[in-house]
């Protein structure tokens, strides 16, 4: 700005709070050239208010104007018609820079006439600087004056700026988070600054609330004061719901003309307010602007802040936009809306099995809430069946039985299945409103899973006909629900291995797999199901690759599986343990007989299960294990030892008293003796050579 050449019209176009006044006041503080500060304000809309500041601001630096003083308590045409060619003389001799600020309060066209003719005058032969939230177009481009803009970007404070303005007192870190947490806007970095200086620590000065009174009071008054009602009604309905599409900001504000209200907002510039009529999301707001439009939209008019959150929820949950349609229900603080909500919705996601979902939304509610709302109940029951959590499905309708015994009254629909379904897996008749709704045994989803659990049971015992039995009467009404007709079939594939009915196994398993894909159904435990019969038939029809991606997918996802699975658990772990036999990855089958052996002892009566893995073992025996004939080093058996913790390569280098690269190479050796190709797979293949410790610490990976 020190080096602007004459005839330059710079303009400064920033919201209020990016500092534009303490810019100029900068620049006239280093300027070779004289320089007057014109502050406007809606007063100087009348031309002759408007000349007498722009002659009191100037005669401050050009005592010659002086003699122009003594006119301006005239309110005389001829006064303003003499007084720009009185000043252009003066200027002529005496080179000084105007600088107008806050010019977008002249919305009066004859005293932007008077600007404009001044500007022009002044650009031939200096400098006029033009400030404010917005610049009155002037017809100063006719005369080809060359022009520099300083905008909201290069206005914003940036790191090294905070760390400057502090002496480097401000950590780097501290200094991004501050920039990052304030959008750089100057006013709240300035307000930050001055707290550091009065000895607020690091951490408080992060934990800036949007409520802080000094920000609050800035932003009422050079924010959002002047805004039309209706472009703030706008910001605060965004402000309220959050960042919304044009379309659905029509549809919330019927009565506005939304795309003219965008255009306004950009041409008023308001402070941490970013609007962008073409973008998806024309309007995207801070936190403290957000914050402060929405209360003051609560607090001015709360009726009007509350149906704006329930239409604005309505509109996400008609186009399937669960997440953002559940949190402005809930910040209505409207707990009947929240449970309409999840009830609902929840009970199409539990029968889909999308249980994560659906069960962060259960978490919302109290025990207390949960047990008096029969339709939470059911929720918690259909959550608990889409993972096959028998245990959890049953405690969950005991409490549906009770809450309705006494009273509490579900949809006809639900009765209708919770009837059924208590009746089937409980054995206890129904009560209450239930008690006429009940169905036959086999209704409902309860009754299916319920049933194929107990083929899962039966077949572990080696029943397979009577397993196949139970499978065959409950199809039909598993097939209505997507999770269970897909259960259905991969549990019916598991027990055709058994009884070696590979050309049916395999039919089941390519059609479970076409259900999941069709439906696009993410469900832990339809993978691992499907996964498992995948890679026992893949093995064992020879598509080698596609059953050691089947076995792979399977065990890594084992791990997630519910609790009251442990059964069918140990069920899918016989037959990936048969799986990686015939693939040759002795390491994987090793560890999947290690895993068996935990689960077993629980399940006498799994005789089939034992019987296979006993095959399994013997397998093994009779096949060289891949460290025969190896020999570890002294320092090689010492590195193993550490390869079951959690410990780090480099900490164990360290406990080791040895370099991090030494520690890898060692560890390398050690997998290559061992022909395996992780760390897992040696801590395995070391267990069974007795070569560490069988029992694995806490903090072990395997």
């Amino acid at each position: 700005l020190a080096h602007v050449p004459s005839g330059t019209l710079v303009t400064v176009v920033a919201a209020a709070g990016y500092g534009k006044t303490t810019l100029l006041e900068g620049w006239r503080g280093t300027s070779p050239v004289p320089s007057a500060l014109i502050s406007l304000d809606s007063r100087h809309n009348d031309p002759h208010q408007l000349g007498r500041q722009i002659v009191w601001s100037l005669s401050s630096v050009v005592p010659a104007l002086e003699e122009l003083r003594p006119g301006l308590g005239a309110r005389s045409p001829e006064w303003v018609r003499t007084l720009l060619p009185r000043l252009g003389a003066h200027l002529a001799k005496s080179p000084t820079i105007p600088m107008f600020d806050d010019v977008h309060v002249l919305t009066d066209p004859a005293a932007q006439l008077l600007l404009e003719t001044f500007v022009a005058q002044q650009l031939r032969g200096g400098v006029v600087v033009l400030s404010g939230r917005q610049v009155p177009r002037l017809h100063v481009g006719q005369r080809r004056a060359p022009t520099l803009t300083i905008t909201e970007s290069h206005l914003r404070l940036h790191t090294a700026d905070v760390i400057s303005a502090s002496e480097g007192t401000i950590p780097t870190e501290v200094a991004r988070s501050i920039v990052r947490m304030t959008w750089g806007w100057p006013a709240a970095v300035s307000l930050l600054m001055s707290l550091h200086r009065q000895g607020q620590s690091d951490t408080g000065l992060l934990t800036m609330s949007p409520a802080d009174p000094r920000l609050v009071n800035y932003l009422d008054d050079e924010g959002f004061a002047d805004l039309d009602p209706v472009l703030r009604e706008v910001l605060a309905v965004t402000a309220t719901t959050g960042p919304l599409d044009a379309t659905t900001l029509l549809a919330l504000l019927p009565d506005v003309d939304v795309p003219n209200a965008l255009k306004q907002l950009v041409e008023n510039r308001v402070p941490l307010v970013v609007v962008t009529p073409d973008a998806p999301q024309p309007i995207t707001m801070h936190a403290l602007a957000r914050e402060r439009l929405s209360e003051g939209m609560r607090r001015l008019d709360p009726q009007r802040w509350h149906d704006v959150l329930v239409r604005a929820g309505k509109r996400f949950e008609a186009q399937g936009m669960d997440k953002e349609a559940l949190d402005r229900f809930r910040r209505t603080g409207d707990r009947r809306l929240v449970l309409e909500f999840v009830s609902d919705r929840g009970f199409e996601l539990a029968m889909r099995g999308d249980t994560a979902i659906v069960r962060q939304w259960l978490a919302f509610f109290s025990p207390g809430e949960v047990v008096v709302a029969p339709r939470l109940l059911l929720i918690s029951a259909l959550t608990a069946a889409a993972d096959c959590d028998f245990t959890g499905m049953e405690h969950w309708l005991a409490l549906l039985l009770n809450a309705t015994s006494q009273g509490a009254e579900l949809p006809q629909g639900d009765a209708t299945l919770m009837a059924s379904a208590l009746l089937e897996i409980t054995g206890v008749v129904p009560a209450g409103p239930a008690v006429g709704a009940a169905a036959n045994a086999l209704q409902g989803p309860f009754a299916s899973l319920a049933q194929i659990i107990t083929a899962v049971c039966i077949g572990s015992a080696g029943l397979f006909d009577t397993a196949l039995a139970v499978l065959e009467d409950c199809a039909a009404a598993a097939a209505d629900y997507p999770l269970l007709a897909i259960q259905h079939m991969a549990t019916t594939a598991s027990i055709l291995s058994r009884r070696d009915d590979f050309e049916a196994g395999m039919a089941l398993v390519l059609a479970a797999r076409r259900r999941v894909e069709e439906g696009e159904l993410q469900h832990n435990l339809l993978s691992v199901t499907v996964d498992t019969v995948e890679a026992w038939f893949f093995t064992r029809s020879g598509d080698v690759d596609r059953g050691r991606a089947a076995l792979k997918s399977s065990m890594s996802k084992l791990a997630d599986l519910p609790d009251g699975l442990q059964l069918p658990k140990l069920c899918w772990i016989s037959l990936l343990a048969e799986a990686a036999l015939t693939l040759d990855d002795l390491p994987a089958t090793l560890y999947l007989v290690e895993e068996a052996d935990k689960l077993l002892p629980h399940f006498p009566e799994a005789t089939a299960v034992a019987e296979a893995l006993v095959k399994v073992r013997a397998a093994v025996a009779q096949r060289p294990l891949p460290t025969t004939g190896v020999i570890l080093t002294a320092t090689e058996l010492t590195v193993l030892e550490y390869l079951p913790s959690f410990w780090t390569v480099p900490r164990i280098a360290s406990e080791l008293l040895m370099s991090v690269p030494t520690a890898r190479t060692h560890i390398q050796s050690i997998y290559r003796k061992m022909a395996v190709h992780d760390r897992d797979e040696a801590v395995v293949v070391a267990r069974a050579h007795g070569l560490i410790g069988a029992a694995p610490p806490p903090s072990a990976r395997v």
